[in-house]
């Protein structure tokens, strides 16, 4: 909440009181859940612990922590993605445009496709 004073400890809590912790999100199946999660305890509350730039939309990607971050939170995606694979994702969503870039969701799935791969190993072989 605005104005609210949390740290990291408080955000992991929340988590796990929902289920939403790292190692909890790794269990979850369904796409619509851990999606959820991910965006709300790990994306957006990191957003707002860091505060600053980071905190405002308009500006987060200018604070330097932007790009570690969201690397981590795509790491997590491409991790959960291995043990669960993506045919659980609804089929609208595959074919939604990711502007600016002109490519859809379905072309982005597989990071073996775009050519990185995390030193985690995470990547499908």
């Amino acid at each position: 909440a605005v104005g609210e004073i949390f740290d990291i400890r408080w955000i992991r809590e929340r988590a796990a009181e929902r289920n939403a912790d790292i190692p909890q999100l790794r269990l979850v199946d369904d796409f619509a859940q851990f999606s959820e999660r991910l965006r709300n305890w790990w994306h957006n509350a990191i957003h707002g612990y860091v505060g600053g730039d980071m905190s405002d939309p308009n500006l987060a990607a200018y604070d330097p922590i932007f790009y570690p971050h969201h690397c981590n939170i795509d790491r997590i995606w491409a991790i959960w993605q291995t043990e669960h694979g993506v045919e659980n994702i609804p089929n609208y969503m595959m074919d939604i445009v990711l502007r600016p870039f002109a490519m859809t969701v379905r072309q982005v799935l597989d990071i073996n496709g775009l050519e990185y791969q995390y030193a985690s190993g995470v990547s499908r072989s």
